[in-house]
């Protein structure tokens, strides 16, 4: 039978939803953790849940003043995320 060989890989998930639409996200973000590490960007107070999921998780909260810029005119602040 052949193998699959899956790259490390790093991963971005932006979650703006309601707190039902996060928790059916949770599956995937768990899935992308094991092939590398995962930064979220999401409402702060969903931020316990996830850390209490995956303590290693880059979490950035979308209700920033940074994240207002991510659309519009991203700036180098967003670059470390994106590299």
């Amino acid at each position: 039978m052949p193998t699959i060989s899956i790259e490390p890989s790093r991963s971005i998930v932006l979650r703006g939803g309601a707190l039902g639409d996060s928790i059916l996200t949770l599956p995937l973000i768990s899935r992308l953790s094991g092939l590398g590490p995962v930064t979220v960007l999401t409402r702060d107070a969903y931020f316990p849940i996830l850390r209490g999921m995956l303590p290693s998780l880059d979490l950035l909260s979308i209700d920033s003043a940074m994240a207002a810029t991510l659309f519009h005119s991203p700036d180098k602040s967003w670059q470390s995320v994106f590299d």
